[in-house]
């Protein structure tokens, strides 16, 4: 079983990695954060998609100086502002 507190540190260890959220390869990047932090081995990231940066987000891509931590397609049209609250969890499986 692995403790709360190693799960933690993954989770505090993930988010120093993350600098960058990078929206449908490379055509806009976000540098800026609302939230971003661990709480419970849970990592929260919010930030502001703005009205005409792109119209529909078809790949987030979470990166680090290196390169990709994390990758997810989806299908999501931007209309306004959008507020997006993403979260990882660290668990145990």
């Amino acid at each position: 079983m692995i403790t709360s507190t190693f799960k933690q540190e993954v989770a505090e260890f993930i988010d120093s990695k993350i600098t960058k959220v990078v929206l449908n390869s490379g055509a806009y990047e976000i540098t800026d954060f609302i939230v971003k932090s661990v709480s419970d081995s849970v990592l929260s990231l919010n930030y502001l998609i703005p009205d005409g940066a792109v119209d529909t987000v078809t790949r987030i891509e979470l990166k680090n100086a290196a390169g990709t931590v994390s990758d997810s397609s989806v299908n999501l049209p931007i209309a306004a502002d959008t507020l997006m609250i993403q979260t990882i969890f660290v668990k145990e499986e």
